[in-house]
């Protein structure tokens, strides 16, 4: 009840503000300038690091509807927007910003703000949007929310926020998007964010949420993007999430989920580009209608227990780029003609069918598949035959996976036995093989984390710097920061054109090279016993390449 007469109480200020701004130069007028200067420079003094020097023209040098950052309404002179994103600026937000009544956007994402997000705030009865992703804020979301009617987006991903999502968010009847992803949330979602019709996007993503999905969630019609990876779900999905039609990405990837996949989820989600339901406990087969779905750039059932065949035209999905149905328990019962209808796939970079049942004897079509393919593993299944020569014709192909097959063919031994075949040269082999050791799984993961680090570095192992103690993984290990700041320098310069998504992407880059590079350093050991396990090395890139989902 006081929260509601607070809102009443701001909404009669308003319309007095508006009475007496009749004339510009009138007291009032002045006195509501001051006002709005005073809280600005509050907001200043709360700046403890300004590497840009974006505050040094906040004076009365000019008036402060021309300070950097700030924007204001035509009519009034009053501010209605403050967007200092991506200056990487530190400090806390000062909680005399609720005295901007007129603010409608807040915009301080990828800096290094910290402290709680004021409680103030919900006193902004005008605000529309609250951007605060990558930053470091840290505390509850703030509570009392009812003054925030107007507001359509929150986003408050990856920051360092704690305890349970918030039930009122779902009294924020305009809201469209809700992202709350790389914080330290618990307990369950909220069954009443379901009461949020407006909403498009929702990304919960590496919290620590647990219990099951809500149904109510279902009832999100307008809903196209959902994101929940990465998290300790559990239980079955509810059937009315596959049946939002709008949906574009789908991802549930790496939670404790299970049951089967709905035999119609290609004609429930039409719209569908990306699919990621990953590291769970799914059964059942692939639904054969997911071909429907014709707009698919990415599709991932990787790590779960599916069963019975793979779909054999996958090559109506001519958009498709990343398709990984590795370590399930799918058969082929000797039929891999899939592997001529995927030659439609123009786009196709990555294939990965490692670890299943499949059978059967390679076409000669695999050396038909996309131009793009950058990686082909289809190691540890039961696969016979002689290999392909025609798989020469993959030229942009950089990782192949065929060990543990029956193949015979024109290929080495190691290059059969190695995921690493095509880069199987001095210093991409490990030491041991040197030694007489016989070929495993331990050599592969090294010769991975090699390619990983070149990748990410522009350097080969036997570039000319590295000599004598100076290997690339000890260059990866103590040069990491500076690899770091280098693709952040191009990315920075790439960004000057490129707003939301880009800004977004770039916060996450830090914590995503790192862990690449870190997971080539690990694969990398000299000694086999202290590599990475090969599905450790897939769950430590899945939870990288979640970063720039």
């Amino acid at each position: 009840m006081i929260s509601k007469l607070l809102c009443c109480a701001l909404f009669l200020f308003s319309i007095l503000c508006k009475l007496d701004h009749v004339e510009s130069a009138t007291p009032t007028s002045m006195s509501a300038n001051q006002t709005e200067i005073q809280v600005l420079l509050a907001f200043k003094a709360r700046i403890l690091a300004d590497p840009y020097g974006v505050f040094t023209s906040w004076n009365d040098s000019q008036h402060f509807c021309n300070w950097p950052g700030v924007t204001c309404g035509p009519r009034h002179q009053r501010v209605t927007s403050l967007n200092l994103s991506s200056l990487k600026l530190a400090g806390d937000l000062s909680p005399y910003i609720a005295n901007l009544t007129f603010l409608r956007v807040i915009d301080l994402r990828n800096n290094n703000f910290g402290g709680p997000i004021p409680q103030e705030a919900t006193r902004l009865h005008r605000l529309e949007r609250l951007i605060l992703a990558n930053n470091s804020f840290q505390g509850e979301l703030p509570r009392n929310l009812t003054c925030w009617s107007n507001l359509k987006a929150i986003d408050v991903n990856s920051n360092r926020l704690r305890g349970k999502i918030n039930a009122e968010l779902s009294s924020l009847s305009r809201l469209q998007l809700l992202q709350l992803a790389f914080n330290n949330f618990i307990g369950t979602i909220p069954p009443s964010l379901g009461n949020i019709s407006s909403l498009l996007y929702l990304s919960l993503k590496q919290n620590h949420l647990q219990g099951n999905i809500p149904s109510e969630l279902g009832q999100l019609s307008k809903l196209k993007f959902l994101q929940l990876s990465l998290n300790n779900l559990s239980g079955t999905v509810p059937e009315k999430l596959y049946n939002i039609s709008s949906i574009y990405l789908f991802s549930l990837a790496e939670n404790q989920l299970q049951g089967q996949i709905p035999p119609y989820i290609g004609f429930s989600l039409p719209n569908l580009e990306s699919i990621y339901l990953g590291v769970n406990k799914f059964s059942g087969p692939i639904p054969t209608s997911i071909v429907n779905s014709s707009g698919l750039v990415n599709l991932d059932m990787a790590l779960n227990a599916l069963s019975g065949p793979i779909p054999k035209n996958l090559g109506s999905l001519q958009s498709l780029q990343f398709l990984n149905f590795g370590w399930n328990f799918l058969e082929s019962s000797n039929d891999l003609s899939f592997f001529t209808s995927l030659t439609n796939c123009t786009n196709l970079s990555t294939l990965v069918l490692a670890q299943n049942n499949l059978t059967g004897v390679l076409p000669d079509s695999i050396g038909n598949l996309s131009a793009n393919l950058f990686m082909l593993r289809i190691e540890t299944n039961y696969i016979s035959g002689t290999i392909p020569k025609e798989i020469e014709n993959l030229l942009g192909l950089e990782f192949l996976g065929l060990q543990k097959n029956r193949l015979t063919g024109k290929q080495s031994t190691t290059e059969q036995s190695s995921s690493m075949g095509i880069r199987g040269t001095i210093g991409y082999i490990p030491q041991e093989y040197g030694m007489g050791k016989e070929i495993s799984t331990h050599g592969d993961v090294y010769s991975y984390g090699i390619v990983l680090m070149e990748l990410f570095t522009g350097k080969r192992p036997t570039d000319r710097m590295f000599a004598g103690d100076l290997s690339l993984r000890e260059y990866v290990k103590t040069a990491m920061p500076e690899i770091v700041e280098t693709w952040l320098s191009f990315e920075d310069e790439a960004a000057v054109n490129q707003n939301g998504q880009s800004s977004k992407r770039i916060g996450n880059i830090p914590k995503f090279l790192g862990s690449v590079l870190s997971i080539g350093v690990s694969c990398s050991v000299d000694s086999p016993g202290e590599r990475m396990n090969i599905k450790d090395v897939l769950r430590e890139l899945y939870k990288a390449r979640n970063l720039l989902l």
